[in-house]
């Protein structure tokens, strides 16, 4: 196969490409709000800070939100494709399963000289 003796076969080995990596978790710490009523400029510099943590906040839980519902919509389609395999599995393999048993009891009628009398009835169809 060209591969080196140890490799799976190509089929096996290929996987889907890692997506984008989730985003770092969210720091849950609360910043201690600033006073109601800045009177200083070391007050108005604290409302600054926590308006731009507020905007931090907000920017990282928007992130993991698209992160996630990506997730999920790409589980669902994952989901999807697999249960309608599953059904397709539950449609073909009856089928294949009398097949498999007519081909053994043809089988069975070359290789055992003495036929049992049922295989007149499959043999018939």
């Amino acid at each position: 196969m060209g591969g080196m003796p140890g490799d799976p076969h190509p089929a096996l080995a290929r996987q889907d490409p890692p997506g984008p990596p989730p985003p770092p978790p969210i720091n849950t710490k609360p910043m201690t709000p600033p006073p109601e009523n800045p009177q200083t400029d070391e007050d108005k510099q604290k409302v600054v800070r926590y308006e731009q943590w507020l905007a931090h906040q907000e920017q990282a839980i928007q992130n993991q939100l698209r992160y996630y519902e990506k997730e999920i919509t790409n589980l669902r389609r994952q989901r999807k494709v697999r249960k309608q395999v599953l059904l397709l599995l539950f449609e073909i393999f009856p089928v294949f399963v009398f097949v498999c048993f007519v081909s053994f009891l043809k089988l069975c009628a070359v290789v055992l000289k003495p036929i049992p009398n049922f295989l007149p009835v499959f043999f018939s169809r």
